[in-house]
């Protein structure tokens, strides 16, 4: 992955002679560096050769992830097309290795009067930073985010998303059996404003998970989807996801996009609407039946029963 724009290195010369013996240890080409956090602008130390995750010490965003014995900058090349549509781009097949499209509302319950309801930013928009990375391929359990911030004002809005390899719990699922597959685990929804910030994070409990798809398959809805965002002290903070949606955080090389699992939601309503639609077609054609039947009966009664002749009367035989 690329550095990120608020990278800032310090000399090597500098930190060969503070950190000379831990560098050592490491790796003689090792250094260390601040990294300034995309979401609430913090600064956090990384060593270049980290063997953990770095995280920021100010909103718990991922920095740095080890791959391959060094320490990589979690910022992705991301791509967007069409409004809605964004995501992050492997730089070595130059493919999207994590893909998402929405529309979503904010639905904040903390807000005085009855305009509570905000349409999020678009995030296929230059003002919005999208920060990230991907699931690798050898991940045991794979793990992927992303989010996006933008300022709203003076505020600064943070948008992530967190996916995981796990399972599903087969009272959240019509399977009778746990079913391995990607889920959104969490997603956390951040405000800053003057040193000051406020975070809401949904539950991740299975019962709670309202966006997941077998590993291999893009989740697909075209229905509105809501996911609570839960505080200590505040109330809760509802993002409402708008169709068309589809998400695919993982394994988007073989067969991106062909196949779908589509949300309970829309499967139940379309079958209900196909159901319907089926009852309409056999409700009419039982009508016309019923019609073309008294038709052909009142021709046979007028064939086969003419009206009888009154026989002449008297005066008539004159």
């Amino acid at each position: 992955m690329p550095l990120a724009k608020d990278l800032m290195v310090p000399l090597l010369k500098d930190e060969r002679a503070k950190h000379k013996l831990k560098r050592l240890v490491q790796s003689p080409n090792s250094f260390f560096m601040d990294v300034k956090c995309p979401g609430c602008t913090k600064i956090t130390v990384a060593f270049s050769h980290s063997t953990t995750p770095v995280i920021c010490s100010g909103c718990g965003t991922f920095l740095c992830r080890p791959t391959g014995g060094k320490a990589k900058l979690v910022e992705g090349c991301k791509f967007h097309s069409d409004y809605g549509e964004f995501g992050l781009v492997d730089e070595s097949s130059n493919r999207p290795c994590l893909y998402l499209k929405f529309h979503a509302k904010l639905y904040n319950f903390n807000l005085n009067g009855t305009n509570i309801g905000t349409e999020l930013a678009d995030f296929t928009s230059p003002s919005v930073k999208l920060h990230g990375f991907c699931a690798l391929h050898n991940e045991v359990r794979k793990h992927a985010q992303i989010q996006a911030s933008w300022n709203a004002g003076e505020r600064r809005r943070v948008l992530k998303f967190v996916f995981r390899e796990g399972y599903l719990n087969p009272s959240s699922s019509r399977h009778q059996a746990e079913e391995l597959r990607w889920l959104l685990e969490r997603l956390v929804y951040s405000e800053h404003f003057k040193g000051k910030s406020v975070s809401f994070s949904s539950s991740n409990e299975s019962s709670a998970i309202r966006i997941s798809a077998p590993l291999n398959q893009k989740f697909v809805c075209k229905d509105r989807l809501n996911i609570s965002l839960h505080h200590q002290k505040y109330e809760d903070i509802i993002v409402e996801f708008l169709p068309e949606i589809d998400v695919q955080p993982v394994n988007t090389k073989q067969g991106f996009g062909s196949n779908i699992y589509v949300c309970e939601r829309t499967r139940r309503r379309t079958l209900k609407e196909s159901f319907q639609s089926t009852m309409t077609i056999f409700s009419g054609f039982i009508l016309g039946l019923s019609s073309v039947g008294v038709l052909a009966g009142y021709s046979l009664r007028r064939m086969f029963m003419s009206p009888k002749r009154t026989q002449p009367q008297l005066y008539d035989a004159f």
